[in-house]
């Protein structure tokens, strides 16, 4: 739990949403295609893969130098 205090608020972010999103992931499998709460998860896991998304431009701790070595 160190780990995860020590991050920026955007690695935290990141996981928790992203291990929220597997878990949502995971559990709508267990409905039927089209009932009422498979599109209700559906929905709410595209929400969290877009923040996740969003959450991913400011985490630059594991490349600090850029995607490509610093070449602009």
């Amino acid at each position: 739990m160190y780990l995860l205090n020590s991050q920026t608020a955007f690695i935290q972010i990141h996981l928790l949403f992203a291990l929220a999103a597997l878990l949502v992931g995971a559990a709508q499998l267990a409905f039927g295609k089209g009932t009422p709460q498979h599109r209700l998860l559906g929905r709410l896991w595209v929400a969290m893969i877009a923040v996740i998304c969003v959450t991913s431009f400011w985490i630059k701790e594991l490349m600090p130098t850029g995607a490509f070595g610093g070449i602009q």
